[in-house]
């Protein structure tokens, strides 16, 4: 026996749940959430968008054999690194 498929959003922002809940209002297989501890347990799979853009990382760099940590600052305006 099939089981329909079923899509879980989690969305933070009341602004972009609110263009979600526009968007797919004809699609009775979204199920919108505002939190992940509003998601139940369940059997499936998890896609992410932008989860691995939110992670903390540090850029680091090889020069004459020594690592230097790259980073961002403000000069005369203008991002340098």
């Amino acid at each position: 026996m099939k089981t329909p498929i079923q899509y879980r959003i989690i969305e933070t922002s009341p602004y972009h749940r609110k263009l979600q809940r526009e968007l797919l209002e004809s699609c009775p297989a979204v199920c919108q959430l505002e939190s992940l501890t509003d998601l139940n347990g369940f059997e499936g799979m998890i896609f992410s968008n932008e989860l691995f853009d939110a992670l903390p990382v540090h850029v680091i760099e090889k020069e004459n054999g020594e690592l230097f940590e790259v980073m961002i600052g403000l000069k005369n305006e203008q991002l340098v690194e």
